[in-house]
């Protein structure tokens, strides 16, 4: 939902900071040269223009420790550039905007002013998935030098309530990138890992109750290249995200139901 950075008409305000709790046109004193957007400008860093009328709000957390969220703000005369939303401190530049809503990311001070000036809760995250766990295994033991290396990840929903659990989402290019693997020979020497970037993917939510079991699998070698015979040990990862039904948790509306799970691991493998 990333729109292109335009220059909007700006108008000249007072010397007093603007209200807070506004969307405003805006433009930094000094440009943009890259890299992170700040996350917040100082009023006497930006250039500030007409307000935008605020047809909708919606601020909610997008980390389980809730340190970090999100506030969705749709406007009424649509989002075709980025603005600002005004806060005691200065403004907070949309992270993304586009069709009528921007989003701001925020810290949980900022999170918490916003809420109070939208006049809208501030959702926490809440623990899913307390019945979940995974366990590893490398299947087909040993391996050979250039042949297939998988590694088999079962996650066994062991009691609780139920859960649905990401499928896919990251698989979109040479390996699906939910699996995060490391390497280390016998000497103790890491192995390189292979830089290999997504670009996303369908993904589906299943669901899955006490008693359910589902197994994953993917080739090591899209990590690591393990050319030689010898014994290795082996990190492994999975991350997922859970909500509470298949329907996931879409923004704004529910976004605070997500919760991020890492299954990790360790084994070892034999090479022949």
């Amino acid at each position: 939902m990333l729109g292109a950075l335009a220059t909007p008409a700006l108008v000249g305000l007072a010397r007093a900071a603007p209200r807070p709790g506004q969307l405003r046109a805006g433009r930094p004193r000094r440009p943009h040269l890259g890299g992170p957007l700040p996350a917040l400008y100082p009023y006497g860093a930006i250039k500030l223009g007409r307000a935008t009328p605020i047809r909708r709000a919606a601020v909610f957390s997008i980390a389980n420790a809730n340190d970090r969220y999100v506030a969705s703000i749709a406007t009424r005369g649509g989002a075709r550039d980025q603005l600002y939303l005004t806060v005691a401190a200065g403004a907070v530049p949309a992270s993304s905007w586009g069709g009528d809503t921007s989003t701001f990311t925020l810290d949980r001070a900022t999170a918490d002013e916003v809420a109070g000036l939208l006049r809208v809760p501030r959702r926490d995250r809440t623990p899913l998935g307390a019945g979940l766990f995974g366990t590893w295994r490398a299947v087909g033991q040993p391996f050979t030098v250039g042949q297939p290396m998988p590694i088999a990840l079962s996650i066994a929903h062991t009691g609780g309530d139920p859960v649905a659990v990401t499928v896919g989402g990251r698989q979109r290019g040479p390996r699906d990138n939910r699996f995060a693997f490391t390497a280390t020979d016998r000497a103790g020497q890491a192995l390189p890992v292979i830089d290999a970037p997504d670009f996303g993917g369908v993904m589906t939510y299943r669901p899955m109750v006490a008693g359910d079991r589902v197994e994953l699998t993917a080739d090591l070698r899209s990590w690591v290249a393990i050319d030689r015979p010898g014994t290795y040990a082996i990190t492994c990862q999975h991350q997922v995200e859970l909500a509470p039904t298949t329907a996931g948790a879409p923004w704004p509306e529910h976004g605070h139901e997500a919760w991020d799970l890492t299954l990790a691991g360790a084994l070892t493998i034999t090479v022949a």
